[in-house]
């Protein structure tokens, strides 16, 4: 805003101003809010499209080993780690070479550690 004396603005729109501000506050706050809240349920929906992918592994895992779900999830965990991959991608990788149909029951290419006890 401006003035082209001191103390250019009256009371109307000294409250003029308040009131747009606040009102513009506003807007920026439920904006932000927005663009938050968007951000949550993008990360939400990744989160559980990883988890579907990360069960059916741990599926493969327990029916090749034989180990339950918490020891193919740690068989899932350490060979993401030795290979350096996120678990969701060998995940995917496992589900995705499971899905190809050659009837191996765990992929050459995925090199899943020894049964655990």
């Amino acid at each position: 805003m401006f003035g082209y004396t001191d103390h250019g603005f009256g009371e109307v729109e000294e409250a003029m101003l308040e009131l747009y501000t606040t009102a513009a506050t506003g807007a920026i706050r439920s904006a932000r809010r927005y663009r938050r809240a968007v951000a949550v349920i993008e990360q939400l929906r990744r989160a559980l499209e990883s988890r579907a992918v990360i069960d059916q592994a741990e599926g493969v895992i327990m029916a090749a080993r034989g180990v339950d779900a918490a020891g193919a999830f740690v068989v899932l965990v350490e060979q993401s780690q030795h290979q350096n991959v996120k678990v969701r991608e060998l995940a995917e990788r496992i589900v995705g070479e499971m899905n190809s149909g050659d009837g191996r029951p765990l992929p050459e290419t995925t090199s899943v550690s020894p049964r655990l006890s």
